[in-house]
């Protein structure tokens, strides 16, 4: 629990200083991938009463985040939503099948870490579901680094182009 406390502090001061997108959550994470990497602390996932109060915290986010308005949002977008969702969802059973054919993993936690969502959500699913954490939070951990850092340069790329087209801020008649 102490190292924990150590990597979330670490990152919270070190991500605005490095100036990364999101430094709140990139900065420990960041931090915590150095140190797995390096070898200086291993499997420090929290565990017990803490890995209980976590999950709540994370479940309590979710769920009090829908509002009347919230809900009456989500019925007006309901059938097209639906179909993304399942449409990604079967890209990414797709994929977690031919990874788990081909590196003999568990189709299950292949699954896990090749979902989209939130990695809060997925990790809760895998830990109940005893999967393969290490691997389902690497995969979903690369897959939020990339997302994180690629985002910005792609909405840099496209208002640098839209600016140059003269498209951006001109009024609509």
């Amino acid at each position: 629990m102490i190292v924990l406390a150590v990597v979330a502090l670490a990152g919270l001061l070190l991500g605005p200083r490095l100036r990364l997108p999101s430094p709140a959550m990139m900065g420990p994470m960041l931090v915590s991938g150095v140190v797995t990497a390096t070898g200086l602390a291993s499997g420090f996932a929290p565990s017990g009463i803490l890995r209980t109060l976590l999950f709540t915290m994370i479940g309590l986010d979710v769920g009090l985040r829908f509002t009347r308005r919230t809900l009456g949002d989500l019925r007006r977008i309901l059938p097209a939503a639906l179909a993304c969702t399942l449409a990604i969802s079967a890209g990414c059973a797709a994929l977690a099948w031919l990874l788990s054919v081909l590196t003999h993993i568990p189709f299950g936690d292949t699954y896990l870490a090749t979902t989209p969502g939130g990695i809060n959500a997925v990790l809760a699913t895998a830990t109940s579901a005893h999967a393969n954490l290490p691997l389902i939070s690497s995969v979903q951990s690369l897959r939020l680094f990339e997302m994180a850092f690629l985002a910005p340069i792609l909405i840099r790329l496209t208002t640098a182009r839209a600016v140059r087209s003269g498209r951006r801020g001109s009024p609509s008649r």
